[in-house]
């Protein structure tokens, strides 16, 4: 039986269009019917995350934690946000299922560490970065200093 993919969307309605027509394009299928079987929720409805981090802002995680049970309603086999600032939210999400989450943050780490070994990758972000650093530990080795132009590789 194939895999399927969930993807927790609607933080940036094109950025769920977007990672849907790449997923589809990459896709090696003769067919229609040779490709992953995704299922999108893309609620527009989600608070602003970045207003959350910040302070101030409604938690967004309620609404994204709506999502996550349809996805999972569905029958998704892992899950995937194409908004980078939801991924602040990832381990509270997380701690809510057992289905595995495809964090950007850590894929993009590991391609980067992988093609530029020794190198610091630079990824662009909100204001709240440094928070994120806090959070998503792994990446860690690859933001601990400031990149300059000559060495930023991805």
């Amino acid at each position: 039986m194939k895999k399927t993919i969930g993807i927790l969307g609607g933080m940036g309605p094109l950025a769920t269009a977007d990672l849907f027509k790449k997923i589809v394009l990459m896709t090696k299928a003769g067919s229609d019917n040779e490709h992953i079987r995704i299922y999108i929720d893309n609620n527009a409805q989600i608070p602003d995350r970045t207003g959350a981090i910040l302070g101030g802002g409604a938690d967004p995680v309620p609404q994204m934690s709506s999502a996550l049970k349809h996805l999972e309603a569905c029958g998704a086999d892992c899950i995937i946000m194409p908004c980078n600032t939801a991924h602040y939210f990832l381990p509270r999400l997380q701690e809510q299922t057992q289905i595995p989450f495809i964090s950007i943050l850590e894929s993009t780490a590991k391609a980067c560490a992988k093609q530029f070994p020794g190198k610091t990758a630079w990824l662009p972000a909100a204001r709240w970065l440094p928070a994120c650093i806090t959070v998503h530990w792994r990446l860690r080795v690859f933001l601990a200093s400031c990149p300059t132009r000559s060495n930023v590789m991805c």
